[in-house]
């Protein structure tokens, strides 16, 4: 299943994690140097007291991401207005 989280934060990048297990993930958000940290080095969670990394993909820009069948939106309220 093809999935898009909208909004990077704490909130959409644990989710992005744990969906990327089964699925292809990608994170959209405007903070460019957290975009360029997870497209080169992987999101990484501590889970365990273990850091675990996933390879996944995210971009700044919403328009390059091919249709998905699900997007979630995981940003605070004030941002929507």
């Amino acid at each position: 299943m093809n999935i898009a989280i909208i909004g990077a934060g704490a909130l959409g990048s644990v989710i992005g994690f744990h969906l990327a297990a089964g699925s292809n993930v990608i994170l959209i958000d405007l903070w460019a140097e957290h975009v360029h940290a997870i497209n080169s080095g992987g999101l990484r969670c501590l889970i365990d007291n273990k850091e675990r990394v996933v390879t996944l993909s995210a971009t700044t820009d919403p328009s390059s991401v091919e249709p998905v069948e699900v997007a979630l939106i995981t940003v605070k309220a004030a941002q929507t207005a």
